[in-house]
């Protein structure tokens, strides 16, 4: 495949662990609803998994440490429109 980028191959490769109830059982501040619907939807990257009504930032910072999502957006590092309102009133 001469003149193709290498990093479209990491791009197109999926991810080799998939979400299970098992798997999200126990985690702390996770409703059952909110770990069926990571199951059912499969999130890829932290905002697909932020959208899951019950999916917070600890949550996907979980799911990032273990290599469940990606974060190609920087959303799990980028402050809330609250956080930026906070900010500018001090």
């Amino acid at each position: 495949m001469a003149g193709s980028p290498r990093c479209e191959h990491l791009i197109l490769m999926k991810r080799s662990k998939l979400l299970t109830t098992e798997y999200l059982h126990g985690w702390p501040g996770l409703s059952r609803q909110a770990q069926r619907a990571l199951v059912d939807r499969q999130p890829s990257t932290v905002l697909e998994a932020l959208r899951i009504r019950g999916v917070g930032r600890k949550t996907t910072k979980r799911l990032l440490a273990v290599g469940l999502v990606t974060d190609p957006d920087g959303a799990q590092h980028r402050l809330l429109q609250s956080e930026v309102e906070a900010l500018e009133e001090r």
